[in-house]
């Protein structure tokens, strides 16, 4: 059996939950929340079929997705707390076996 040792890596938390403000096709601004097993707009057409297109528009313009795991590099320190080194988001740890 193999032996495994775990190590602590760090990924950036913008991917887990962003909000974005996207405008519409006739001028009205919605608000498009993306989680990671969810995603919501608050356009008419969502509430009838759970997608939208202000939803694609945001899914394009999600940030980051560091991971240091496998992107590497180190977190960055700013104020003495660790931040994404890739857009300075809050990052959290994950324990991982290797």
């Amino acid at each position: 059996m193999a032996d495994f040792t775990f190590q602590t890596f760090y990924h950036c938390t913008s991917v887990d939950h962003q909000q974005f403000q996207i405008k519409g096709s006739k001028g009205d601004t919605y608000t498009v929340s993306l989680g990671p097993k969810t995603k919501t707009c608050t356009c008419k057409g969502f509430q009838y079929r759970e997608h939208c297109r202000h939803i694609a528009e945001a899914q394009r313009n999600r940030q980051c997705g560091w991971m240091q795991f496998v992107h590497g590099g180190e977190p960055k320190v700013v104020d003495g707390k660790k931040v994404c080194p890739e857009c300075g988001s809050d990052i959290t740890s994950a324990r991982w076996a290797v």
